[in-house]
């Protein structure tokens, strides 16, 4: 995550730019006849908006006045496009987590950053979109790291009736979960962990040791069970 604001794509947003302007143009329009691009780039900027939150349908129909079943094709769209990620809770019933609303996150760190504004790296850390992008980042590496071996990624969120919430569980057998909460912080504590607690002792199925993956630069224990550790330390846990 420190590398993003210096990254070459971070600064260039006249390339995003580009890039963005040709798949409406292009792919968009082309293969969908869209009859207003314009209405589905305000779709896409508002979607940007909203990483790393509950995709609300209806909420976004009513933002934009567009209907409830086109901002449905739209997502499908970017989904299947790879331009969305969306993260779906996890429940015992597998239909379950089809049905309840998922967690939206875009797959480029670099383009939701161009779609929100962001244009420095005081923004990036500091800024009103720092938690949620840097939320984003740990998604987007987490499903690539399994695309890239070829896998799904076995992976949702959790939460509860009582809204409690875990930003992430990686499942790793029928009734094996590995929990981790997405923190951007430089100064873990012990408290961070405490929702994965809260599951362990709650959920009738076996809880791995968990993680609270933060900016850190080593590994830092917790708990008894959880550390704060890297993003890189997480995604080599995963291989």
């Amino acid at each position: 995550y420190p590398e993003i604001a210096t990254h070459p794509r971070f600064k260039s947003h006249p390339w995003y730019a580009s890039y963005v302007s040709l798949f409406l143009e292009r792919d968009i329009q082309f293969h969908e006849r869209l009859k207003n691009v314009d209405r589905f780039r305000d779709f896409l900027l508002l979607l940007a908006a909203r990483t790393s939150q509950t995709l609300h349908l209806q909420s976004i129909s009513n933002d934009l006045g567009i209907s409830v079943p086109t901002i449905h094709h739209w997502v499908q769209i970017l989904e299947r496009a790879q331009w969305i990620y969306l993260l779906r809770p996890y429940h015992a019933n597998l239909s379950s987590r089809v049905i309840k609303t998922p967690k939206v996150y875009f797959t480029d760190i670099g383009l939701v950053s161009y779609l929100t504004g962001i244009q420095n790296k005081t923004d990036l850390w500091q800024g009103p979109m720092a938690g949620p992008l840097f939320e984003n980042y740990v998604i987007q590496e987490t499903v690539k790291h399994f695309w890239h071996n070829g896998k799904p990624a076995p992976i949702y969120f959790y939460r509860n009736n009582h809204g409690l919430e875990v930003d992430l569980l990686v499942q790793q057998g029928p009734k094996t979960l590995l929990p981790v909460e997405i923190k951007l912080s430089r100064t873990p504590h012990p408290d961070m962990a405490r929702h994965i607690q809260t599951i362990r002792a709650a959920e009738k199925v076996v809880i791995t040791p968990g993680f609270v993956v933060c900016p850190v630069k080593e590994s830092v224990p917790l708990t008894r069970f959880e550390k704060a550790v890297p993003l890189p330390v997480f995604l080599k846990e995963l291989a």
